[in-house]
């Protein structure tokens, strides 16, 4: 007599699929910091076209190195300044 497949998955399964999913967040997380993500939105609350409240909001969020790293590529090609009068 065979038994049915159970319908939860062992918790080795589970073990496994949270594993995968703490790498792949792991993954997305090393990214972010290493490239750098920049979030910008506003909200504007207002009643009869008349402006209440009005928010604004930009985030960027990266890593210390990469913003470091960042800073002296865009130093490196600026041009330098002319030192003649």
């Amino acid at each position: 007599m065979t038994h049915p497949a159970p319908l939860y998955p062992d918790d080795d399964d589970l073990d496994a699929l949270e594993s995968d999913e703490q790498l792949v967040l792991a993954d997305l997380l090393n990214h972010v910091l290493d490239k750098g993500v920049v979030i910008h939105g506003s909200v504007i609350i207002s009643i009869a076209s008349i402006e209440l409240v009005s928010v604004d909001l930009r985030l960027v969020l990266a890593s210390v190195e990469s913003l470091v790293r960042r800073e002296k590529e865009r130093d490196a090609a600026r041009p330098a300044p002319n030192d003649a009068p």
